[in-house]
């Protein structure tokens, strides 16, 4: 029998539970495997653990052996980035909180989710930066949460009928690109309060799962 084979993917912390007495569970993106679970032994024992990298909104380098089973044991993991600077702001934290639950909800497993995974890590990433500098808003996380909204929507296909309203499709372009790494449009904070609603209207339409309903 061929031994089953190892995958390398980059791999964006987004939930840790508890299990049994020393094990976690840890739930997060990849961007090619789509939504991945991992059963970690022995992480929540005190002292040095075999994987001390793990924290949430922490954006890894993971290795795991490809089996049938939807609780994958990692081989490796190390640390590529660290977004967790952001729970200095709870504006910040919320949000990402938000864009955590809106992702294991509605992101699915084996399916590969290149550019949601994208906008997430610059959407962290912006929220760090804001939270560490004293300047994470609550129009700067509406900002953030329109941006990966409106990618999900945009890479699963739910927004094609907006292409034939040149004023919404330019709007949706611009937010786009912001969600991709460039600078956000200059708006006010109703405005972005506006646009948030607007993009978890857009998501409920599209029958997504809205983290604090149901």
């Amino acid at each position: 029998m061929n031994a089953r084979r190892y995958i390398q993917t980059r791999f964006l912390v987004l939930r840790l539970t508890p299990y049994a007495d020393t094990s976690l569970v840890v739930a997060g993106l990849s961007p090619e495997q789509g939504q991945l679970h991992f059963m970690v032994r022995g992480a929540r024992r005190l002292g040095p653990h075999q994987f001390p990298v793990l924290d949430l909104f922490r954006l890894l380098q993971v290795s795991y052996r490809d089996t049938e089973s939807e609780l994958h044991r990692l081989a490796s993991a190390d640390l590529a980035a660290d977004y967790g600077g952001l729970a200095q702001s709870y504006p910040a934290y919320q949000a990402a909180g938000w864009l955590a639950g809106f992702t294991l909800a509605n992101a699915v497993a084996g399916v590969a989710h290149e550019a949601l995974f994208a906008a997430l890590c610059v959407g962290f990433g912006r929220l760090a930066q804001a939270a560490l500098a004293g300047e994470a808003t609550a129009a700067a996380a509406d900002a953030v949460i329109v941006g990966v909204g409106l990618t999900y929507l945009q890479e699963a296909g739910w927004l094609a009928e907006h292409a034939s309203d040149t004023a919404s499709d330019r709007q949706c372009r611009c937010l786009l690109e912001m969600a991709a790494g460039a600078p956000p449009p200059r708006l006010t904070p109703g405005n972005w309060q506006e646009l948030r609603h607007w993009v978890v209207l857009q998501a409920r339409d599209a029958g997504c799962q809205i983290p604090g309903e149901g």
